[in-house]
């Protein structure tokens, strides 16, 4: 009788730690399809982009690598177009504007990857508030909330 007892605790255990771990990773709000506006998850300022599969003849291999540059390099340009947005008609110093994008492409932090069946690819660029707040900070700009 006491295996038994055994038996049922190790499978209660089981199932607890199988049915956690996904629980834990759900916790992450899942990665889109395609391109998802710039916006702001606790510290950080987030990017997400779709690449397309080039045209050509290479290999399937080498366009799913092209199609990772590609969203990359799109996520990059809708974070520097978010900051222009912001910034825009803030009256800030040429200097101080050049010193936020640097700040940009100084710290963008690749965080997930989701790649298609297509050969296509979703990349989730972050990069986090406070370095851009170190530069610069005001009420009116999100990363100093």
């Amino acid at each position: 009788m006491r295996r038994g007892r055994e038996l049922v605790v190790a499978f209660a255990l089981a199932l607890t730690i199988a049915f956690a771990a996904p629980l834990a990773l759900r916790a992450q709000a899942p990665l889109p399809m395609g391109d998802a506006p710039v916006h702001l998850e606790g510290e950080l300022v987030l990017a997400t982009a779709l690449g397309l599969v080039p045209d050509g003849d290479a290999s399937l291999a080498a366009r799913r690598l092209s199609a990772r540059a590609i969203a990359r390099e799109r996520a990059i340009s809708m974070l520097h177009v978010w900051l222009d947005g912001l910034i825009g008609g803030g009256g800030l110093s040429p200097r101080l504007v050049r010193d936020l994008h640097a700040v940009i492409d100084a710290s963008i932090d690749l965080r997930r990857i989701r790649s298609r069946a297509d050969g296509s690819a979703v990349i989730e660029l972050a990069v986090p508030k406070s370095a851009l707040a170190a530069v610069h900070c005001a009420a009116s700009l999100p990363w100093c909330g």
